[in-house]
């Protein structure tokens, strides 16, 4: 029925279908363009986002509690990882896992401890076997960061350590903080 109908359209009804179902398909195909154009310019807009953030966080340690304390002074959530102090045996690992249960969120103005003791000791022990008893040296230690947007950053720190008079002071100095890929 359809077929006998449409032979009995003249030819200006015949175009006007013609033309109406190719208008259908030029803008089905619009809006798929459309959509893919809007999704990769969403992209760009949040690495221009991500671009203009860098975090700012203030490193401390409290010598009597032997916590290491990231204080997130920035006015963005940022998520912590691991602190790896550094001794002088091999290269250690810094490839870690970036599960959520693994990282620590914390708020702007918020802060997180971390209890270092072992750690921190085994290096300090590992500096004076190969250094000797000085009265003071600089060991390097990494806090691992990411952004609630996936940017991964490394602060890097610096323990500053003074023997005096069989007391020990500890100073924390950040060095800087930069992009770089730590998770697995």
């Amino acid at each position: 029925k359809i077929i006998r109908s449409f032979e009995k359209l003249s030819v200006f009804e015949k175009w006007q279908i013609v033309l109406s179902a190719i208008t259908i398909v030029i803008l089905f195909f619009t809006f798929c363009g459309a959509i893919v154009i809007g999704s990769r310019q969403n992209e760009i807009n949040q690495s221009l986002v991500d671009l203009s953030f860098l975090p700012s966080v203030r490193v401390t340690h409290d010598e009597h509690t032997n916590w290491i304390q990231v204080l997130n002074t920035g006015d963005k959530n940022i998520l912590v990882g691991p602190i790896v102090i550094y001794d002088n045996s091999e290269a250690q690992d810094t490839n870690f896992s970036c599960k959520d249960s693994d990282l620590r969120l914390i708020v702007p103005g918020g802060y997180y401890n971390f209890f270092v003791e072992e750690q921190f000791n085994k290096s300090i022990n590992s500096f004076i076997e190969q250094w000797g008893e000085k009265e003071e040296f600089l060991i390097p230690f990494d806090v691992f960061l990411k952004s609630v947007t996936g940017q991964e950053y490394v602060v890097n720190n610096l323990f500053y350590i003074r023997f005096k008079n069989e007391s020990r002071e500890v100073y924390t100095q950040t060095s800087f903080i930069n992009k770089s890929k730590w998770c697995k």
